[in-house]
């Protein structure tokens, strides 16, 4: 953690996403505020992202308890990831949905309606835990709850994949 807060100012922003991912699954990292701190003021000025990298970002800074209240992280990796929405994969869009519904973002309404549209133009490649984890994001963010096109297509999709599922998937989706 030391060596990554002296090179952080001059990550690019792979590097960067790459740490964020990796210190957030460990424990002792995970609650280091300072390292999460020193990660975040980097991730505010980073210039030019794509989506691989938001959606790195999003699903570790979401998990670390410092970065979670930081406003200003998240205003800028919202106003990110609701550019590169069109471009996103199926799994970009599922750890942005995850991530981005339980930080300051949630409030994020140009956010919100491009990660919506990106979900319904996927819905069809939705397996099981991509539609059940995307419907528990979603309805964690009440600006998606009047979305009829988005929850149609979560309801289509869930339908489809139901045969599948498991009991924790049919809950989550049902919750």
């Amino acid at each position: 953690t030391i060596r990554a807060m002296s090179f952080a100012g001059e990550m690019t922003q792979s590097q960067l996403a790459r740490c964020v991912n990796g210190f957030s699954k460990v424990v002792a990292t995970a609650c280091n505020d300072h390292l999460w701190e020193v990660l975040a003021n980097v991730a505010v000025v980073v210039g030019s992202w794509n989506s691989t990298d938001i959606a790195r970002c999003v699903g570790g800074f979401s998990k670390a308890p410092a970065a979670s209240g930081n406003s200003n992280l998240w205003t800028a990796l919202a106003d990110a990831a609701s550019c590169l929405s069109p471009r996103m994969k199926l799994h970009e869009l599922f750890s942005c949905v995850g991530g981005f519904s339980r930080t300051p973002a949630s409030r994020h309404e140009i956010l919100w309606e491009a990660l919506a549209t990106r979900a319904v133009s996927l819905s069809k490649q939705m397996h099981t835990k991509e539609v059940s984890h995307c419907a528990m994001g979603f309805a964690r963010v009440p600006l998606t709850f009047a979305n009829v096109r988005l929850w149609d297509a979560l309801a289509e999709a869930a339908v489809s994949e139901a045969p599948g599922m498991n009991i924790i998937e049919v809950s989550t989706c049902v919750r």
